[in-house]
């Protein structure tokens, strides 16, 4: 969603890193420390007690955000050695709930073997600077980047 209202989303995963952009999905060679570096905020959501994001990845202007069971970042450790991140350690059961739904919409909307096959048929339509769902125009956002770290799952 970020991606679609003019922001550059990294999508890191155990083994690759993907660029979003504008409904573009593409894999780079951009390490984790690059991506979060290059990013105005982070997303953490690693399902793991033992995956701490390394202080040094953040930018000191950054804001970062855990949605995983388990903190993804020392918090004591960030507060002393960047002061001015912006630090959310945990979000309510329902902000998770809608990412799960978001998920599951992003996988049956693009990834579903339906979804393939439709994408695969030769389109008509013509691209336009508005939202095709519901017709609004896109705007560019003040936020240029995000990475979201997780690691890989499967739905279905």
């Amino acid at each position: 969603m970020l991606a679609n209202d003019g922001a550059q989303v990294y999508s890191v995963d155990i083994d690759s890193i993907y660029e979003f952009r504008r409904g573009q999905l593409e894999l780079t060679q951009l390490t984790v420390e690059a991506a979060c570096q290059g990013s105005d905020v982070i997303i953490l959501g690693v399902p793991s007690k033992d995956y701490q994001l390394p202080i040094e990845y953040i930018r000191d202007d950054a804001v970062v955000v855990n949605v995983a069971s388990f903190k993804n970042v020392n918090e004591a450790a960030l507060a002393e050695a960047k002061p001015n991140v912006r630090f959310v350690p945990l979000v309510g059961k329902m902000t998770v709930a809608m990412l799960e739904r978001n998920l599951v919409r992003l996988y049956e909307n693009f990834h579903s073997p339906e979804a393939r096959a439709k994408a695969a048929k030769p389109s008509t339509s013509h691209t336009t600077d508005t939202d095709s769902k519901v017709g609004l125009p896109l705007h560019h956002t003040r936020l240029q980047t995000v990475s979201l770290l997780t690691t890989s799952f499967q739905i279905g």
